[in-house]
């Protein structure tokens, strides 16, 4: 199986899975069109957790994050709540936000509180 790496169509965002160091990282400027994109990141995450059980980083990193997104991201973050809870695989999430944006703090709160116990941290940046 091949890292995953990947960018939208409009070249905002981009996701680097590195399967064999185990980070996953979304990063850039989060599409209002980017569903799609992110059920190939899933349908891929659900391929390679069949064949992984090591630890996983995962960052993520936006420059703006728009709430069309949140959905798609949940599902992603659930995912790996799952292999957290249901296979004892260690998973860190940690969610770089820009400190003045107080909108995308109180999204990712709100997506931490339905992610269970994964281990989500917010960290404030001055600029994401």
């Amino acid at each position: 199986m091949d890292d995953l790496r990947m960018k939208d169509k409009e070249g905002k965002s981009y996701i680097l899975f590195n399967r064999h160091t185990n980070l996953f990282e979304i990063y850039g400027e989060d599409s209002e069109h980017i569903t799609a994109f992110y059920q190939q990141v899933k349908d891929w995450l659900e391929a390679y957790i069949q064949v992984s059980h090591k630890p996983i980083s995962v960052n993520l990193q936006f420059l703006q994050y728009h709430s069309s997104s949140y959905a798609a991201l949940l599902q992603i973050l659930q995912l790996f709540n799952d292999l957290y809870t249901n296979k004892k695989i260690l998973i860190m999430i940690n969610w770089f936000i820009n400190c003045s944006d107080m909108k995308t703090m109180k999204d990712v709160k709100t997506i931490k509180s339905k992610v269970g116990v994964l281990p989500l941290n917010i960290l404030k940046v001055d600029k994401a």
